[in-house]
This record gives C-alpha cells, sequence and structure tokens, in this order.
C-alpha cells in the first residue's frame, strides 16, 4: 500500500447473527424464508407458519422436509402439527443434507453473503 494510505481490510468483527429457515416450492423453484435471532423451536414454526398465510386454503397437503435436529421435533412444533393436519414432515436421514435440496441454497447464502463478513445482517 502506498504511504500515509490504508486499505481496508474486512475482519470477523462482531456481526449481528441471524439464522435463516427455508423452503422450496418445487412448483416454481422459489425459495420462501425466515430469519430468527436465534435458533429454537418458536423460530422454526415461524416458517410453517408463513407457509400456512402464503398458500391459504387452496393447497390440501404440504410436504416439509426436515432432518433430526431438535428444534424439528420438540413437542411444540409437534402440537403445531396436530393443530395443522395439512402438513406433513417427510424426515430425511440423519447426516445426510445432500438429500434435503434447500441445503445447496443455504450454501450459496453462505458464499455470497456471510463469509468474508462484509455484511452486518442477512437481509
Amino acid at each position: 500500500m502506498l504511504k500515509g494510505t490504508q486499505t481496508e481490510i474486512p475482519t470477523a468483527g462482531q456481526n449481528e447473527k441471524q439464522f435463516l429457515a427455508a423452503a422450496l416450492d418445487y412448483r416454481t423453484g422459489q425459495i420462501h424464508y425466515v430469519i430468527g435471532k436465534a435458533k429454537t423451536n418458536f423460530f422454526f414454526r415461524q416458517l410453517p407458519s408463513a407457509l400456512d398465510q402464503l398458500c391459504g386454503p387452496k393447497f390440501k397437503r404440504i410436504f416439509i422436509a426436515a432432518d433430526n435436529y431438535k428444534i424439528h421435533t420438540a413437542r411444540a412444533v409437534e402440537r403445531w402439527l396436530e393443530r395443522h393436519p395439512r402438513f406433513q414432515v417427510l424426515w430425511l436421514p440423519s447426516y445426510c443434507p445432500q438429500s434435503n435440496p434447500i441445503e445447496r441454497a443455504f450454501g450459496d447464502v453462505d458464499d455470497k453473503y456471510t463469509r468474508g463478513h462484509r455484511r452486518k445482517c442477512l437481509q
């Protein structure tokens, strides 16, 4: 660098942590998502709630693919699913992210927006 100048170098810093839950619409290829501050079952329940409002009554069945992560299997999630019978969870094998197409989208988000810490928030 030239004498008297300083180049800005991106560093990790104290950026805000945010988490992403997403669903892929196989018909359109569109990704629907919610952003949360912590990985909790409440955060996870926001996604099917958003899908419920988005889809309205026109769909009789909505499938959600999920792994066995503890926020997906919490009692509160089970109770929510009991109250919303049109949602059916398709349980994916443990330690098998390649079986879930949304993981590729998560990798793209990580590559483009969060690695290098150049953004302060996911949105």
